[in-house]
C-alpha cells in the first residue's frame, strides 16, 4: 500500500444539502522546515472565507492564514477544520476548498510540494 499523501482533506460529502451537516477533516504527514498553513474557502462571486482553526463551527471573513510560522510538525496531525450542523438556504452555490503548507513567509498558492489539497463542493 503506498504512503499517505502529505495534506489530506476528507469531506462527509463533495455535494452537501441545504439544512444538513458538512465537515472537513485534515490529514497531514510530519514536515521538517518552517511553513505557514492557509484554509481558505473561495465561493460564489468571489467571496473568500478562512477556517477559525479552533473552531470548526465558525469562518472568518476573507482569506486569512490558519498558521504562521510553525517550526515543523514532528509527527502527523488530523483534525477537523470545519463542521456546521445545517447548512442555510443562503450557501447555495460551488465552493473551492484549498489547503495548503506553504514555506514561512511565503504568500499562499506557492505549497511544499504535496502539501495541498483542492476540493471543489456544490451546496445544493
Amino acid at each position: 500500500m503506498p504512503p499517505p499523501p502529505p495534506l489530506r482533506l476528507t469531506l462527509n460529502t463533495a455535494e452537501p444539502t441545504v439544512g444538513n451537516r458538512f465537515w472537513v477533516d485534515v490529514a497531514v504527514q510530519p514536515l521538517t522546515q518552517a511553513f505557514d498553513a492557509w484554509g481558505v474557502i473561495l465561493g460564489p462571486n468571489n467571496v473568500s472565507y478562512s477556517f477559525a482553526l479552533g473552531q470548526p463551527a465558525a469562518l472568518r471573513s476573507g482569506a486569512l492564514p490558519l498558521a504562521t510560522n510553525v517550526p515543523g510538525l514532528p509527527t502527523a496531525y488530523t483534525g477537523r477544520l470545519f463542521d456546521i450542523a445545517a447548512i442555510p438556504e443562503s450557501a447555495k452555490g460551488t465552493y473551492k476548498i484549498i489547503v495548503e503548507l506553504v514555506p514561512a513567509g511565503v504568500p499562499p498558492f506557492f505549497p511544499i510540494p504535496g502539501y495541498a489539497d483542492i476540493r471543489t463542493v456544490k451546496v445544493n
